[in-house]
């Protein structure tokens, strides 16, 4: 518990793509995916309270889950996994 206030913690999920390429929209709230594998829809993957992204500065493929409480910051990853593959 000390260490999330402290220091926080942090979830890095890395972006692969193959041929299509694939739109990222970050704001406050929630995470917008276009064009996951050629799709014209939009994905929407809602961020939990005291949960931020952002994309790593070096490599723009890379997304960076922040938050004092690590159940939050899990619970948003695994979101963003299963509207992708489940």
């Amino acid at each position: 518990m000390i260490k999330g206030v402290t220091v926080g913690f942090r979830y890095k999920m890395h972006i692969v793509k193959k041929h299509f390429p694939i739109d990222i929209t970050i704001s406050k709230t929630n995470l917008e995916i276009k064009r996951f594998l050629g799709e014209r829809n939009v994905k929407i993957v809602k961020l939990l309270e005291g949960v931020s992204v952002t994309k790593n500065e070096k490599n723009q493929e890379e997304l960076w889950f922040d938050g004092n409480d690590i159940d939050k910051v899990s619970l948003t990853c695994k979101e963003f996994f299963i509207k992708f593959f489940c």
